[in-house]
């Protein structure tokens, strides 16, 4: 007999028409996507459905953040904790140093990084990396360990004699 009582019910609530539950809007272009929102991106796929995601490139951008000024970080706005904060007394040429909106610090790293500096080097007018061939022999360093340039590259010291 339960079972006919649980069959009634799955019966019954087929019959039930969702209520609120409609198919996305049709697009012709991205403008027809905007959602109003300047912390995301909205495209119109080919299909004709929106597709609404995050850009870090709007990381930064101002907002309305509940009536308060705030910045777009990760496709939300939220509230700017670089407010007032001055990172260019850490900068150097090639040392440029930023302030990260999630978390109110300055970071900086080399213009160059991950470019082996045995063959390139930051040019400080440009804040760039120019191929530059360093002498044989010159220190360098991979990462946390040390070396010496060898045919344009790093080659790490080893320890080994």
């Amino acid at each position: 007999m339960r079972w006919l009582l649980r069959l009634l019910c799955v019966c019954a609530l087929s019959l039930v028409p969702l209520v609120g539950c409609s198919e996305a809007p049709e697009c012709q272009s991205d403008e027809d996507c905007d959602d109003q929102d300047v912390c995301t991106v909205q495209v119109c796929l080919g299909h004709g459905g929106c597709y609404v995601t995050e850009s870090f490139d709007l990381n930064g951008t101002p907002c309305d953040w509940d009536g308060v000024p705030g910045v777009c970080v990760g496709g939300v706005c939220g509230e700017n904790l670089c407010e007032g904060i001055d990172c260019s007394e850490s900068s150097l040429p090639c040392w440029p140093a930023w302030c990260d909106y999630r978390d109110g610090q300055c970071y900086q790293h080399h213009v160059c990084e991950g470019w082996d500096l045995c063959s390139y080097s930051c040019d400080e007018t440009n804040r760039s990396c120019v191929y530059d061939l360093s002498p044989e022999g010159t220190r360098c360093t991979r990462g946390q360990l040390g070396g010496t340039c060898r045919g344009g590259r790093c080659a790490l010291d080893t320890g080994v004699r």
